[in-house]
C-alpha cells in the first residue's frame, strides 16, 4: 500500500494556521450553496425512490399523503423544508468567519486566556 505523507500545518506565533482549510478561489457562498443543493437533492432522490420504487410502495405512499392532506399537515412539511433551506445563510456566515480566521474544525472556537 502507498502511504500518504501528511504535511504539518504551518502556524503563526499564536498557534493560528497561516492558511485557511477552505479551497482557494472558491467563494464560501458558492461552496455552501452547492453543498446544500447536493445534500438536499440526494435526500429528495432517496425519499422518492424509497416511496415510489414498487407498486406496493406507491399505494402506501399515496395513503400516507392522503392522511397528510386530510389533516392539513402540508404546512408542517413545507416548514421543515424551509428550515433546511434557511439555515444556508447562517452556515454561509459561519463559513466566512472560519475562512477569515483560518480555523478549521474542531478548532473553530478560540478563546484567549489570561
Amino acid at each position: 500500500t502507498m502511504s500518504k505523507e501528511v504535511k504539518p500545518i504551518e502556524l503563526d506565533v499564536k498557534g493560528i494556521p497561516l492558511k485557511s482549510p477552505y479551497p482557494e478561489g472558491v467563494s464560501v457562498v458558492v461552496l455552501y450553496s452547492a453543498m446544500t443543493t447536493i445534500i438536499t437533492a440526494i435526500g429528495i432522490f432517496i425519499a422518492y425512490f424509497a416511496s415510489y420504487y414498487t407498486d406496493a410502495k406507491v399505494a402506501a405512499a399515496n395513503s400516507k399523503i392522503a392522511i397528510i392532506s386530510e389533516y392539513d399537515l402540508g404546512w408542517l412539511y413545507l416548514g421543515l423544508f424551509l428550515i433546511r433551506i434557511l439555515t444556508l445563510p447562517i452556515n454561509i456566515n459561519l463559513g466566512k468567519a472560519r475562512k477569515a480566521s483560518k480555523a478549521a474544525l474542531p478548532d473553530q472556537h478560540v478563546y484567549k486566556g489570561e
